[in-house]
């Protein structure tokens, strides 16, 4: 626990909570759109929003609170792709748009990270 520093933990816990949060809102609100990566969307912030008050006591969680934020950041990049599509065509290919990659991006780099941190407890 000393190598990973005190803000970073709460900085991830605090951001969980809020994305768990306004997920569970918007989803009360959209109640007539349901589809699979709805179903998902909906677990995956239940579980972050119990995970992030959990681990401002046990600190390991912090790490599955990094996974299921990335989880999240994917997820809602993936339905706003769906929902509305941004792409480039140059000479007849397709190119996303940079913004769409920084969500995917995102949601990985958060996902890789938390795989990192439960790694290196294990060790």
């Amino acid at each position: 626990m000393d190598t990973i520093p005190l803000w970073c933990i709460i900085f991830i816990n605090c951001i969980t909570l809020l994305s768990s949060v306004w997920i569970l809102i918007y989803l009360y609100r959209n109640r007539s759109k349901k589809s699979f990566s709805t179903y998902i969307y909906g677990i995956a912030s239940l579980i972050g929003l119990f995970l992030g008050v959990i681990s401002f006591f046990y600190y390991i969680c912090h790490a599955f609170c990094a996974i299921l934020f990335g989880i999240e950041i994917f997820i809602d990049t993936y339905m706003e792709q769906k929902k509305s599509p941004v792409n480039r065509t140059y000479f007849k290919i397709t190119i996303p748009h940079p913004s769409v990659l920084k969500g995917y991006y995102g949601g990985i780099g958060f996902i890789f990270y938390g795989i990192m941190v439960i790694l290196y407890y294990m060790i």
